[in-house]
């Protein structure tokens, strides 16, 4: 499993087992929580260009989970995932807190500099790449209310919580390069 989301520091994961190869596509699949200490598992950090590690490679060698370790009934593990994704998403809506932090430290770092004897924020074209990346942190924080509205209403996370995750990511983007 690669580009699994700080698994050097889990104790637990999940893992979505084939438990009955005849069954067509989604059907046919367990549920497992897992001990990441378990005899066969190997966690190997992925190296960002940056130096920083977060995600990780998970292997599996002749892995053996006890069957009580399953959630749900056996081969009902997709519909499990799917709850479980749709609730890991509705999370993303508060990622917008820290966007708009690092905006805000962006604009007034541009303030601050110089080039020339002038703020980096009075030049034209950082200006408009400045607006642009603050309305997008706008836009994210709207994207985060409609999820939060809709946990506020008792509403099952839907398309918004999807649109939030790659919406963070594509500012987080824009961030560094506007830096």
């Amino acid at each position: 499993k690669i580009w699994t989301s700080q698994a050097h520091y889990a104790d637990w994961m999940f893992v979505l087992a084939r438990t009955d190869p005849d069954a067509p596509k989604h059907r046919g699949i367990s549920y497992f929580l897992m001990n990441m200490k378990s005899p066969g598992v190997t966690v190997r950090p992925l190296i960002k260009i940056t130096g920083e590690t977060g995600f990780n490679e998970v292997i599996f060698e002749n892995l053996e989970v006890d069957d009580s370790y399953r959630l749900d009934e056996l081969g009902k593990g997709w519909q499990v995932a799917m709850t479980t994704l749709s609730n890991e998403r509705a999370g993303v809506a508060n990622l917008h807190l820290g966007v708009r932090k690092k905006i805000a430290r962006l604009i007034q770092a541009a303030r601050k500099r110089e080039i020339d004897g002038k703020p980096v924020s009075h030049d034209p074209v950082v200006r408009q790449r400045l607006a642009r990346t603050y309305l997008y942190g706008e836009y994210q924080k709207a994207l985060a209310d409609v999820c939060i509205a809709g946990e506020l209403n008792r509403r099952p996370p839907g398309a918004e919580s999807s649109i939030t995750k790659q919406s963070w990511s594509d500012i987080e983007h824009m961030i560094a390069e506007t830096s």
